[in-house]
């Protein structure tokens, strides 16, 4: 229940925020995921810091954390975006403290199992619109990720050959 609860009041927010701003000032993209929301924002019509006064005013027993780009770049979960003359870029942003143990290959479950992590990995790689070096950095973070746990890269490349084939479809 208490889901259902918090996708209605999230709706509501986005409705008394995300629209009125889409309609009132320059937002290009916007995206609420659990409880952070990320907003990408041509900054001639409002500063950030008035966009939070707003946020703040609208929804006044909640409290919003302004963070803004260091050097034109936000990490906003596992993705860090970098904003560059004329475009974003994104890439795939591993925590300090992210660990590269999956259920190894030597371990008794099926193959679907010990495979899932991986199947993950490369769908991910897969829907974000990566670079093409930063797509080889992130499938060569896999490629360690996998041989970590005795897994071949032969193993990982045909899912994704698999997972590409599907996508293209």
């Amino acid at each position: 229940m208490s889901e259902l609860v918090a996708e209605i009041f999230l709706k509501y927010c986005e409705h008394l925020i995300v629209q009125y701003m889409f309609e009132s000032y320059s937002i290009i993209f916007y995206i609420i995921c659990v409880k952070n929301i990320l907003v990408i924002f041509v900054g001639h019509k409002i500063t950030a810091e008035e966009m939070r006064n707003y946020m703040d005013h609208v929804l006044k027993h909640f409290d919003f954390n302004l963070m803004c780009d260091k050097n034109g770049t936000v990490s906003f979960f596992d993705l860090l975006d970098t904003r560059n003359k004329d475009k974003l870029t994104v890439d795939v942003s591993r925590q300090t403290t992210a660990t590269d143990t999956t259920i190894h290959s030597n371990y008794n479950h099926s193959v679907a199992q010990k495979l899932a992590a991986y199947r993950f990995l490369v769908n991910v790689k897969h829907q974000l619109p990566l670079s093409e070096e930063n797509e080889k950095q992130e499938i060569n973070s896999i490629y360690q990720i996998a041989r970590n746990n005795s897994y071949t890269v032969f193993i990982i490349t045909t899912l994704n050959n698999k997972i590409q084939t599907k996508n293209k479809m």
